[in-house]
Parts: structure tokens; C-alpha cells; sequence
């Protein structure tokens, strides 16, 4: 049984993410992977890279998400520049040899994050592969599988940059990655949403936040979801972590509660090799990491032995120098972990021509204590987290589509919330392009599988006609083969009778030579009688030579 097998065994209750894998694995269309939070779409992009048997890259818009994923940032993938690209821009650099080799070899290009890449990044990517393969189809010809939700937060464009913003406006009908010139031409792609949520188990909190995504909010929603304003305590006061939208907030946060601490502060020193830093990067956590005993931290990476998972909360129990004692909840009770530097390795692809596998080259490494200061993070940075106590703060109102859906959609409990101020209708909004987007490739999944249903029906109309017709050419062969049968009997019968009247004519010539033998035997015999009647002149001896004659001509007759 191989990997993808045993994958799809594992997803044994999960038919979306099935139909992502068979896909992925078994043809060469192109996946846009999408879902609701908490459906497990990071969970699926871990588990299918270590069980592809297709030769593939994972690709991320940051260097920290590609961190993340064990990937590689696009930008320095391909070499392009930060900034904006033209539909049809001549400055799309040449890659390297090896690189171009690299994408000879693979099958398939994963891009995670998808939500938050640029129509233009999307657009010059197209270009690259293009450019750098010779070809003229679509990403040069590669499987591509794109994961993200688009309901959540969107690419990033600096409005001060205003030659990039009037680039965007002009050239692209709006930021999203569906947007880019590359899908107005024959680039087919098919979408497959996950719906399982394993994030929250309460389907009223469920159904909740899938109005909140989709801003299709009532006044009961509205309601509902403001009964957690102000609310002190909630399921526990431990560990709970304020999601606020702006950096400075957080930044505040965490320094004020820091400093309230009475106890010494240790500072632990990052070791950074290599090409590891490079523009628009981010470290996993603080390069000068400041931290005191009672301090609320998060861990940034999963532990190896399964311990504790990356967003898991804790607080700091004992500072030693080389490691850390960190109290978290495991289950329902508190342990204290010892917790060492680890070291984050960037990484980028190479092809290996004697294995011809792709491989990671290490070109830096970072290392760390896997934690960060954790009294609060910003909602963009919390996206992919899960907590179980959660404090939102939206500052005077949210600005970004998706950001009121990230912070509420982070927490496992909706009584794990606690919101600084009440919800307004104005925090909650969808761009309408998302929208019209998603709708009309619904509308053409819809038509398609209205045309694929009509389709299906009219081959199995076919089938059965072949069928039919098989049965008649079945059922005629068989009587070809019962009248050949006929006609061999009656071609041998045929025969029989020639044989039976040639026997027939020459018994006839036999009979009539008998009767010419018989009619002289006769003549004979009345000679013979005259001769004995004369000579014996006796009634009782002519008698007896009567019988004696006959008996004679029966033997000759039938002999």
C-alpha cells in the first residue's frame, strides 16, 4: 500500500480532500484549494507533500510562510523584484540554468497562501515560466495547486507606494490572484472547497462564522456575537491572547505587560547564518529575545515529540541559559516543558540529476528558542493559528475584507471570546469581487456538472445501445453458426442420398441380372421337369424333384 493510499484512507470521512488528493496525484489538472478556517487546508498541503509521487516545489508569498511549509518565497524564487508587474512586463529576469532545469523536471508547483498573492505576482509568474520553458500555454504548461481562502485577508498593496497603486488600478480589475491576465485565456482549473471543520465543534458557532465570511449577518448573528462583549473570565482566565489589527497596538501590549513583571530580564541571542535575512523576510521570532519569568509566550514552531503545537500558549516557569521551562495545558492539566533552541533553515530547490529528485539546499539558518512574547499578535499574523481563549480587539473599526472573520474565526470556543468592544454591521464586509468571483465558478461548476450529468447520460445511453447491439451481433452469430450447422447436415444428408442411389441403381442391375438368371434357371427347370417326368414316370418321385429344383433357384436367386 503506498502513500497516497494510505492518505486517502486517512480521509476516509473527508470526500472534498480526497478529491483534492486524486486530483493532485492522478491527473494533470490545475487545483485551487480553498475552504472555510479551520478545515484543515495547512493540515492537507503537510500531509500531501510527503506523500506525492509527482516531483513538485512549494512556493509562498513571504519568506515567513514559506518558512512555514518548507518552501520557498516566490519573489526570490524566481528572482523578481518587490514591486509592481505589468501584464505584459519586459522585465521578467532570466533564471539560471539550474533553475530552469528544476522546472524541466517537476510536475507540479504548489503555491500556498494563495490568497494573499498579487494579481501582478500571480500575472509574472505566468511570464517566468512562460519565458524560461519556451512555451506558449499557460505557467508553461505546469500542474499548478493553489491553496488559500479568499474570505480571509487579502494581498497586501502599500498605498503610499502610488505608482503601484495606480499600476494595480489600471492594468487589473482587482488585487486577487484570480485577477491576473494568465486566467483570461484557456487556463482551466478546478476548485475544491473543504467543509469539514475541525477547528470548533459547536454547530451554532460554526454556523455563525459562516455568515461572518460571507457577511450575511442577521440581527439574531449580530446579537448573538456581541454577548461576548466586555465578558470577564469566560471558560478560563489563563493563557488568553489579544488579537488587535494594528502592529503598534501589539507591540504596547506585549512591552506594558512585560515590564509589569517583577523579575529579571534575560535576553536570548538568535545565531543567524548564511543567507538567511533577505528584503521583505521575517523571522519566526525576535533576533534579541527578551523574556522574564511569568511572561505569556506562544510557540512559534510544532515540537518534534508532540508536546505542544505551533500558537500553543503557555508562561514562562524557570530561565536557564541554554533552555527554558514553559507551563502549558496539556488536555486538562498544566505541565512544564523544557524547551531548547531550535534552528529554522531557508532552503531552496535544486535538481539532483544522479537521484533526479528535487532537493533543499541550505543556504541559512536561524536559530532560536521557539517562542514569542504572546500577550497579544496581530490579526494578520494570527492567520492559520488556532487559540482557545481569545481577546479581539478591532481598534475603531476593522479595514481589511476578512479581518473580523481571521480574529473571530481563530478561536475553538465561541466562549472562548472576549471582544473589547461590540461587533458594528460596518466591521463585517466582503469585497464584492471575491464574491462575483466565487459565484460564477460556481455557476460554471453548476453548468458544467449539469452538462457533465447530461453527458454522463447520453454515454450510458450508448453503452446500452452497444450493449443491445452486441447482443444482436452475439445472438446472429450464433444463428450464422446454427444454419451453417443446418446446412452441413443437409449437404452430408445430400451426399448420404447420392451414396444411397448409386447402392440403389446397382442393387436394381443386380435384381435384374438375378431375374435373367432366374427366368433361364426356370426354362431350365421345366426342361429338367419334362426330362424327369419322362424318365421316372412317377407322381411321388416327380414330386420330390420338384422341391429339389426349387430349393436350387431360391439358393441361386439369393445367393
Amino acid at each position: 500500500m503506498n502513500s497516497i493510499t494510505n492518505l486517502l484512507k486517512a480521509y476516509s470521512n473527508n470526500q472534498k480532500a480526497q478529491d483534492a488528493i486524486r486530483l493532485i496525484e492522478h491527473t494533470s489538472s490545475s487545483v485551487f484549494l480553498t475552504g472555510k478556517a479551520g478545515t484543515g487546508k495547512s493540515t492537507l498541503l503537510n500531509v500531501l507533500t510527503k506523500s506525492l509521487t509527482k516531483k513538485h516545489i512549494v512556493l509562498a508569498p513571504t519568506e515567513l510562510a514559506a518558512l512555514q511549509v518548507g518552501g520557498e518565497n516566490i519573489h526570490s524564487f524566481f528572482g523578481f523584484e518587490w514591486r509592481a508587474y505589468l501584464p505584459d512586463d519586459k522585465g521578467i529576469p532570466p533564471l539560471p540554468p539550474t533553475t530552469i532545469q528544476l522546472l524541466d523536471e517537476i510536475e507540479l508547483i504548489i503555491i500556498d497562501e494563495i490568497s494573499m498573492v498579487r494579481c501582478d505576482l500571480m500575472n509574472a509568474i505566468d511570464l517566468a515560466l512562460r519565458a524560461n520553458l519556451r512555451s506558449n500555454l499557460p505557467f508553461g504548461g505546469k500542474q499548478l495547486m493553489m491553496i488559500g481562502d479568499l474570505y480571509q485577508l487579502p494581498p497586501i498593496i502599500d498605498e503610499r507606494d502610488k505608482e503601484a497603486v495606480s499600476l494595480l488600478r489600471t492594468n487589473y480589475t482587482s488585487r486577487y490572484f484570480f485577477s491576473a491576465k494568465a486566467f483570461e485565456g484557456d487556463f482551466k482549473y478546478q476548485i475544491v472547497e473543504l467543509s469539514k471543520v475541525y477547528r470548533q465543534r459547536d454547530k451554532k458557532f460554526i454556523s455563525l462564522l459562516n455568515a461572518i465570511r460571507v457577511n450575511q449577518l442577521d440581527r439574531n448573528h449580530l446579537e448573538l456575537l456581541n454577548e461576548r462583549f466586555g465578558v470577564k473570565g469566560g471558560l478560563s482566565t489563563n493563557f488568553k491572547i489579544t488579537l488587535a489589527s494594528t502592529n503598534a497596538v501589539i507591540k504596547q501590549l506585549n512591552e506594558e505587560n512585560l515590564a509589569a513583571i517583577d523579575a529579571p530580564l534575560v535576553t536570548f541571542h538568535a545565531d543567524e547564518a548564511g543567507n538567511f535575512a533577505n528584503v521583505g523576510s521575517a523571522y519566526p521570532t525576535d533576533k534579541e529575545l527578551s523574556i522574564k519569568v511569568g511572561a505569556q509566550v506562544m510557540f512559534v514552531k510544532d515540537d518534534e515529540e508532540g508536546r505542544w503545537t505551533n500558537g500553543t500558549i503557555g508562561r514562562v516557569a524557570e530561565i536557564f541559559e541554554d533552555q527554558v521551562l514553559v507551563e502549558i495545558k496539556v488536555a486538562k492539566t498544566m505541565e512544564v516543558v523544557a524547551v531548547k533552541q531550535y534552528t529554522w533553515h531557508k532552503y531552496i530547490y535544486e535538481w539532483n540529476h544522479e537521484t533526479e529528485t528535487v532537493e533543499h539546499k541550505t543556504v541559512g539558518s536561524f536559530t532560536q528558542l521557539p517562542i514569542k512574547l504572546a500577550w497579544g499578535i496581530t490579526i494578520h499574523k494570527s492567520q492559520g493559528q488556532t487559540f482557545d481563549h481569545v481577546i479581539i480587539n478591532l481598534g475603531r473599526k476593522a479595514f481589511a475584507t476578512g479581518q473580523t472573520y481571521v480574529a473571530l474565526s481563530r478561536c475553538t470556543s465561541f466562549k472562548g471570546i472576549t471582544l473589547k468592544r461590540p461587533i458594528h454591521p460596518e466591521d463585517i464586509f466582503v469585497d464584492k469581487r471575491i464574491t462575483r468571483f466565487l459565484e460564477a465558478q460556481k455557476q460554471y461548476r453548476a453548468d458544467k456538472n449539469s452538462y457533465m450529468t447530461m453527458l454522463e447520460h447520453t454515454e450510458r445511453s450508448i453503452q446500452q445501445q452497444h450493449l443491445i447491439i452486441s447482443s444482436l451481433e452475439a445472438t446472429a452469430v450464433g444463428q450464422q453458426r446454427e444454419t451453417k450447422k443446418l446446412v452441413q447436415t443437409l449437404v452430408d444428408q445430400s451426399k448420404k442420398i447420392d451414396w444411397l442411389s448409386t447402392d440403389l441403381e446397382a442393387a436394381k442391375n443386380n435384381l435384374k441380372e438375378n431375374e435373367t438368371k432366374l427366368g433361364q434357371a426356370l426354362s431350365d427347370l421345366a426342361e429338367h421337369e419334362q426330362e424327369l417326368a419322362n424318365a421316372v414316370g412317377s407322381k411321388g418321385i416327380y414330386q420330390i424333384a420338384l422341391v429339389v429344383l426349387a430349393i436350387i433357384c431360391l439358393y441361386l436367386l439369393f445367393s
